[in-house]
């Protein structure tokens, strides 16, 4: 089911504006044809949460307490 026609995500970071939550510093550096964003320019300083938009689905990317990523559905 596609959480976005619910109008929540579970997510805290979907709360923020459209255009915050998309800027990017300058063009991130590329490994090959893989393209490197640092973790610290999509979170920022305060935020532990993410939203991710793919296919019609939301993603929660967080950040946990020891540094890992974890990325549900």
């Amino acid at each position: 089911m596609n959480r976005s026609s619910q109008g929540t995500t579970g997510c805290e970071a979907s709360r923020q504006e459209p255009e915050a939550a998309g800027t990017l510093p300058v063009k991130p550096p590329s490994v090959g044809r893989r393209r490197v964003v640092n973790s610290s320019a999509l979170f920022g300083d305060e935020s532990s949460e993410l939203a991710i938009e793919h296919n019609g689905d939301i993603y929660c990317l967080r950040r946990t307490s020891k540094g890992k990523l974890i990325l549900t559905k």
